[in-house]
């Protein structure tokens, strides 16, 4: 990894850690992670349209509808689009619910489309649901940033040449001299 990429990559670290840091209510994890999201699927569409910006800024889109573009602009995986259609339809209870409770099904709806790294974050979560619903949230959330992350910066996803490739690639070419009899 490069400088360049590393300072990138910390950079999307800090982002998320001022959007999401050390929240512990889950109503408010679940708020903040929707929230710094739909910054992250605004900056994608920004990135992969030719003029995203006029989208974003003048299309009065909600979050549905850029997960929706996002999706067809293959910015995204299907395991991430489908928690994040679970994350943005529990931010709605959340939003229009007084009382509402984050339960294990809610974060089983958002972590599940995740397969085995689910799995994973269920058996290090050992039965903690605030800890479980945190390790869905980072893993989403840092899917997303490092997938922002590459689109801005697609020079960082091109294939590095070896050194030995290098060196065959700098070296003089020879041509053939033909030898004239006179």
């Amino acid at each position: 990894m490069d400088n360049l990429e590393e300072l990138g990559k910390k950079k999307e670290f800090e982002k998320f850690q001022q959007a999401i840091g050390a929240e512990k209510d889950p109503i408010m994890l679940i708020l903040r992670a929707h929230l710094f999201s739909e910054n992250l699927l605004e900056r994608l569409i920004n990135f992969r349209l030719p003029r995203g910006d006029k989208v974003i800024e003048n299309g009065n889109l909600n979050y549905h509808q850029k997960l929706v573009l996002a999706e067809a602009l293959e910015c995204l995986s299907d395991p991430i689009v489908s928690s994040l259609r679970n994350l943005n339809k529990l931010r709605n209870q959340c939003a229009h619910e007084l009382h509402k409770k984050i339960t294990e099904g809610d974060i089983t709806r958002i972590g599940s489309p995740l397969g085995k790294n689910f799995t994973r974050f269920k058996r290090d979560a050992k039965f903690d649901e605030a800890a479980l619903l945190r390790k869905v949230v980072d893993y989403i959330c840092g899917y997303i940033s490092a997938t922002c992350f590459g689109v801005e910066h697609p020079e960082l996803n091109e294939p590095k040449a070896t050194e030995a490739e290098k060196r065959i690639t700098s070296r003089p070419t020879r041509t053939a001299h033909k030898r004239t009899s006179g």
